[in-house]
This record gives structure tokens, C-alpha cells and sequence, in this order.
């Protein structure tokens, strides 16, 4: 039997266990790249997902009621807060179908991540009778694990006829001219600048400033 039947050479074998070295690097770095990929394109889905979620929301705060409208006193139908901003709206929103629904935007301490916020909606029925009180609300956590979050009015009230952004809104019958949102999460940056149609244009407040 020749030195060739009795098995391989020590060429031979070290070129076969380059390749399975080559072979195996191959594997391991798409392994990586894939699993890569895959991190990447649900960390984009979460963040689609919560843009798709703010965009609603702003969709019904543009539809806010002013107090005036309703003859209601200051704060009960909007009010907001550097943390929160509750509103009153005509027609479907959320799981309330016609009538009257209270919604409310909330930072909240998380449930699931230590030092951190939760962006919580609410919807509540709401009696068109004096007061405008609330029914059992639904809540439901729309953007977890915030590390900071803040409303923000454009406007002026009667104590202080200016116009400028404020961190409170609840003096006035009228709604502020913009209102605005910024958060800072696991996902980057989240933001909602919201317009109501029955609020008076920004250059309104600026006349009577």
C-alpha cells in the first residue's frame, strides 16, 4: 500500500484545516451580521410602532374642545401639566364610539424599568352635564422605559397676557395655540407638536400680547 492510500499528507491537512478555519470565521461573522440585522430591524419596528402611536394621539389632541366652547370653567375640559395634558373630545376616540371621551397623556413610573417613565393613555366617557365628570377610565402604556418627558403650551392667560411657551395650562378658556411633546428613550428621541383646530392662531395671542 502506497504513503497516498495510508491516509493524508501534512500538505494536505493543513490546507483542509485552513478552510475549516476559513469556513467556520465565514459562519460566526453572518451569524453576528444576522443577529445584528435582526436586533436593528425590531429596534426600528418599536420605534415605527411608537411614532404610529404618537401620531394618533396628536390626531385626537388636535381635536380638543376648549372650556369657552362649552361654557365651562377653566381647566375642566384641557389641562396640562409638565408631565400630562388631559383633553376632552366629540366622536370616536380610543374604545368610546360618539358622545363625549376624556383622554389624558401621561408620564408615569415605569412598571418594567428601574428609574424610568411610562407615556400612559387613558379614555374616559365623559356626561355633557355640569362639571363634564368622567366615567371609568381605559388605560394602556403607549411608550415604556422613558428617561424623560415634557409637555410644553404656546400661548398667553389672562394673569399673564404674553405669549410664550409654558410648562402649566389651566387659567384659560381657550386652548393654547401648540402644544408639545418630547421624550428621550431606548429608541432615540420621540417628539409630537400638535396645532388644535379650535385653539386662535399663534399670531392671535401675539396681537393681544
Amino acid at each position: 500500500m502506497s504513503a497516498r492510500e495510508a491516509g493524508f499528507t501534512l500538505m494536505e491537512t493543513l490546507i483542509g484545516l485552513t478552510l475549516t478555519a476559513l469556513i467556520s470565521v465565514s459562519l460566526l461573522g453572518g451569524i453576528r451580521t444576522g443577529v445584528k440585522l435582526w436586533s436593528t430591524s425590531e429596534q426600528l419596528d418599536a420605534a415605527s410602532e411608537q411614532s404610529r402611536i404618537l401620531r394618533l394621539a396628536g390626531t385626537w389632541l388636535e381635536q380638543a374642545i376648549p372650556d369657552e366652547a362649552m361654557n365651562a370653567e377653566p381647566g375642566t375640559l384641557f389641562s396640562g401639566t409638565g408631565d400630562a395634558v388631559s383633553f376632552v373630545v366629540a366622536g370616536e376616540a380610543g374604545p368610546h364610539a360618539g358622545g363625549l371621551s376624556r383622554l389624558t397623556l401621561k408620564a408615569e413610573t415605569s412598571e418594567t424599568c428601574a428609574g424610568k417613565r411610562d407615556l400612559v393613555l387613558s379614555w374616559a366617557s365623559v356626561a355633557p352635564i355640569h362639571g363634564f365628570p368622567s366615567q371609568e377610565s381605559v388605560t394602556r402604556s403607549i411608550v415604556t422605559c422613558l428617561d424623560q418627558i415634557d409637555f410644553k403650551y404656546f400661548g398667553s392667560h389672562v394673569t399673564e397676557p404674553s405669549a410664550t411657551w409654558r410648562s402649566q395650562w389651566h387659567q384659560s378658556a381657550r386652548l393654547p395655540a401648540i402644544i408639545s411633546m418630547r421624550a428621550v428613550g431606548r429608541e432615540g428621541p420621540l417628539s409630537l407638536t400638535v396645532r388644535p383646530l379650535l385653539a386662535p392662531p399663534a399670531r392671535a395671542f401675539e396681537r393681544e400680547a
